[in-house]
């Protein structure tokens, strides 16, 4: 039965990260649909912590460079392969005490 149980739990896990994990809660700022060229080339990041950690970048077709350092959903990254790709862009409202403090208030999904 505790077998059972903990089945019950991942499953729940399963579907909270594919719909959005810790950015279900929070309210959405801004939508924009974006295409985007994956440069291929994977590069290093910097966020809260000292060190650099690895990402990839895009160019949007404004100009725009994103450097995706927690990826996109949905999408695989292919070092050595340029692509071009349609993402949706949301940007959550960070401001409220539920609000993640460890990761980006943007999340990309592959469109």
């Amino acid at each position: 039965m505790k077998y059972l149980g903990m089945t019950v739990v991942l499953l729940g896990s399963i579907g909270s990260a594919a719909a959005g994990g810790p950015f279900d809660h929070l309210p959405i700022l801004e939508k924009n649909r974006l295409t985007v060229t994956i440069t291929g080339e994977r590069t290093f990041c910097m966020g809260m912590a000292p060190q650099p950690f690895p990402c990839f970048e895009g160019i949007t077709t404004s100009g725009r460079k994103i450097s995706f350092d927690t990826g996109i959903s949905g999408y695989t990254f292919r070092e050595g392969r340029k692509e071009t790709i349609e993402v949706e862009e949301i940007k959550y409202d960070f401001s409220g005490p539920a609000a993640p403090m460890d990761t980006s208030s943007i999340r990309y999904v592959l469109k």
